[in-house]
């Protein structure tokens, strides 16, 4: 599935709207899965096919966007959960995008590529890029100012399919907060005042660590934007929704990812069993368009 890139509309009803040049991207992705598992190295090319379908569009039919992208992951690792005993072995089950970093005191990393809600930039593990995405100015987040914009984002994009326990919602609510979002902190400038922000959640299994009510959640993501929900669009691509005759899917609106995404009046829900992911990223783009028309940056 996801092998082909989405037909996505265009923006054409958006025009010079004032107001949303600015957008921030972010990706919220379930990284949870096992080494060697055919199903997650499927899944992880669904998700990556279909990410950047989206991306080349907001780029290609919205050139004039001011684009930031950032991707965070719901295991915080550095190392895949199965570290370097399950990825080091002679038949290297991780290398398949990339060399898995078995001699990890070689590797320059920072206490950013371990924590929670972080911008990846060195993705590791099954199905993972597994090298550093040579992010602009040592950011953890793609701006307009990137050499090779699409390169980039297939890197960060590709965080593999080796995470351990997932805790995604807790990753999302951190990468917008006040203290990644610091002068000094691992988001610096990611998050603009004046930017619609736009959270994609691709989630293949469930969050089953992160703490809160659905309300709660959301209302840290509305704090990030000030109190103005409107200048937020939340995507959700989940495995609650919907059942397309695959076990890993079925209808649950008790899912906490679920009512968090149903939170916002501007959002997006999509079954992660569907035959093309990319369909429901479509969607996005014109509940993005809808939602710049009415966009008002603060000042």
């Amino acid at each position: 599935t996801g092998s082909a890139t989405p037909d996505l509309p265009g923006f054409e009803t958006l025009g010079p709207v004032q107001g949303c040049g600015k957008i921030d991207l972010l990706f919220v992705i379930d990284d949870g899965g096992y080494i060697q598992v055919e199903d997650g190295a499927e899944d992880a090319k669904a998700c990556r096919d279909s990410s950047v379908g989206f991306i080349a569009a907001m780029q290609e039919q919205a050139a004039d966007y001011d684009l930031h992208v950032m991707v965070v992951k719901g295991d915080p690792k550095f190392v895949s959960a199965g570290g370097l005993k399950g990825c080091c072995k002679e038949e290297k089950p991780c290398d398949v995008l990339g060399t898995y970093p078995c001699d990890i005191n070689q590797v320059e990393f920072t206490e950013c590529d371990s924590t929670l809600g972080a911008g990846v930039r060195y993705p590791t593990g099954f199905m993972a890029s597994n090298r550093d995405c040579a992010l602009e100015d040592g950011r953890r987040y793609i701006t307009e100012a990137q050499d090779d914009f699409a390169t980039a984002f297939d890197c960060i994009v590709n965080v593999g399919r080796s995470g351990d326990g997932q805790e995604y919602l807790g990753a999302m609510v951190k990468a917008v907060g006040p203290t990644l979002n610091a002068p000094d902190g691992c988001n610096a400038g990611f998050l603009r005042p004046d930017a619609m922000l736009v959270v994609v959640i691709l989630a293949a299994s469930w969050d089953d660590k992160s703490k809160g009510t659905p309300e709660g959640l959301a209302a840290s993501l509305i704090a990030a934007k000030d109190g103005y929900i409107d200048g937020i669009v939340v995507v959700g691509v989940l495995r609650s929704v919907d059942d397309f005759v695959q076990s890993l899917c079925g209808d649950a609106p008790n899912d906490l990812t679920r009512q968090v995404v149903e939170q916002f009046p501007n959002h997006v829900l999509g079954s992660y069993c569907a035959p093309d992911m990319g369909a429901h990223l479509a969607k996005a783009i014109d509940v993005i368009a809808s939602a710049c028309e009415r966009f008002t940056p603060p000042g």
